[in-house]
């Protein structure tokens, strides 16, 4: 399954230098981080009146109504949660990490979030160098993508492979991404579902390239189905020389 479609390539808007693409990049998780806040408390105050409605209510068709008031609330506090986490910046703390338990630890998460519907294959064997809790995260968010982009029965294939100094993570589904370009999808706030806030993928893109590698769309075809690929250093030595944000622990064990 691993993809020899497509090489990495980054999307950013080709209008702007390093330098504002950064300054703009900066400037939306700002605002994303303001809003969130701002909007948090209007939130926590119809979920305040609802509550002191329902106290009044003696109809059960009443109730339930002040029940969906309730659910629209928690709604969006997720929404407004996947918007604070996109604000924030988390630099990793690079270790060296043992592949076989790092993909025991994804199972975990699989198995409580995704039940069945995940197979894992690995060629690969060794060390990866990464920081484990935000690679998860990353992993766990292209991997959700795949699974809300199936049916709820359709599997997920997660294939992990050795490119000499790096290990590539590759997620497939059956699916089709039909947007042009493909590469819209890693724009923050891009997304075709009304309960989706469009972070995910930006986010995971962010963390992986926190660690000298980088999440890109495989391909995407009508017979072959959707992959995503994920690259991560295997040793310390793969780590790019320009990452001042990220610390190592290595030699720290």
């Amino acid at each position: 399954m691993t993809s020899t479609h497509a090489s990495s390539e980054t999307t950013t808007d080709p209008a702007l230098s390093p330098g504002a693409q950064a300054a703009y990049e900066q400037a939306i998780e700002n605002l994303s981080g303001i809003l969130a806040h701002r909007l948090r408390s209007f939130v926590s105050s119809i979920e305040g009146f609802a509550d002191l409605l329902t106290v009044t209510l003696d109809s059960p068709d009443q109730r339930d109504m002040a029940l969906r008031i309730f659910e629209g609330a928690a709604h969006i506090e997720r929404i407004l949660a996947d918007l604070q986490h996109y604000s924030q910046r988390t630099d990793p703390v690079l270790q060296p990490i043992p592949l076989g338990r790092f993909l025991d630890d994804v199972r975990t998460m699989i198995g409580e979030e995704a039940g069945d519907r995940v197979y894992i294959t690995a060629a690969a064997t060794g060390e990866l160098y990464a920081d484990p809790l935000l690679l998860r995260q990353a992993l766990w968010m292209v991997l959700q993508n795949a699974l809300d982009a199936t049916d709820a029965s359709a599997p997920v294939l997660l294939d992990v492979a050795r490119r000499a100094d790096t290990l590539q993570f590759e997620v497939w589904n059956e699916g089709l991404i039909d947007e042009d370009p493909p590469e819209v999808i890693f724009q923050p706030f891009y997304t075709t579902k009304a309960q989706n806030l469009g972070v995910g993928l930006p986010l995971a893109r962010r963390v992986v390239q926190a660690h000298g590698g980088d999440l890109w769309l495989a391909y995407t075809d009508p017979e072959e189905g959707t992959a995503f690929a994920l690259t991560v250093p295997a040793t310390p030595d793969a780590v790019p020389a320009a990452l001042p944000a990220a610390t190592s622990l290595q030699g720290e064990a």
